[in-house]
């Protein structure tokens, strides 16, 4: 586990996250989100792992890693609760999967989001 500021810490995460992280996802876009049809299959992903930030033991962030290939690692599905957000949350879960997909032996890792999703462009700068 990787603590942050403000009480916010970074672990692995776990089926009991299901409900607090579906919440804050809700209103991800107009239409909802996409995590939970895949929050199982994340979960039980053999070639990567899902991380959630946690403050006081709920979470109020997630991010995904997934090894597409030797050496090659994706981030993906990041979310961060809308009372979280500009604190720091997105920046420790990327470091936090990058970090992870170095201890794995990725030696490019690869993103990907809207064109006009300026906020993650301007965190993962």
């Amino acid at each position: 586990m990787t603590q942050i500021k403000n009480e916010i810490f970074v672990r692995e995460a776990k089926n009991s996250d299901r409900e607090y992280v579906f919440k804050f996802c809700e209103k991800t876009w107009e239409w909802g989100d996409y995590i939970p049809d895949v929050w199982d299959q994340w979960l039980q992903e053999p070639n990567g792992r899902l991380f959630v930030a946690t403050r006081n033991g709920i979470p109020v962030g997630i991010g995904n890693v997934i090894f597409s290939k030797p050496g090659e690692a994706w981030l993906i599905g990041i979310r961060t609760d809308p009372e979280y957000r500009r604190r720091g949350i997105a920046t420790a879960l990327i470091n936090n999967r990058i970090e992870y997909s170095k201890k794995h032996k990725a030696n490019v890792v690869r993103t990907g989001t809207l064109s006009d999703n300026f906020a993650i462009q301007a965190v993962y700068r």
